[in-house]
């Protein structure tokens, strides 16, 4: 499966996640975790992080899948990062092109809003 990715955001993983997570649900699109590094790291407590080679890791890793209002698989959404950067991937699974591009518009327009608020936050 290959991403299609979105340029680097200033913002950390958690806030990319909850803006997402709040965008898609104003279009009717559900968001639902399938894979959290983070949870996963807590089976190997004081190991190095295998990206960096040292401990306590600040990657970040999280795959969702999305639904539409009929509970119908449109794509898989990754957000990936450290510390206070993420950036936003996602590989679509359903058959429904104009669902999953329409999604992609939306993704991609949630990452036009969160760039601007950007340019404000740092000044600009």
């Amino acid at each position: 499966m290959e991403l299609s990715h979105l340029p680097p955001l200033s913002f950390p993983c958690a806030e990319v996640e909850r803006r997402l997570s709040r965008w898609l649900a104003e279009r009717d699109l559900r968001l639902v975790r399938s894979f959290d590094l983070e949870a996963a790291r807590k089976a190997f407590p004081g190991a190095a992080c295998p990206y960096h080679g040292t401990g306590p890791c600040t990657c970040h890793l999280s795959a969702f899948l999305i639904y539409d209002a009929s509970q119908h698989l449109l794509m898989t959404l990754v957000v990936y990062g450290h510390d206070k950067y993420a950036a936003v991937g996602w590989a679509p699974l359903a058959p429904d092109e104009e669902a999953v591009e329409e999604v992609v518009g939306w993704v991609q327009s949630m990452a036009r809003l969160t760039y601007t608020f950007q340019e404000v936050d740092d000044g600009y």
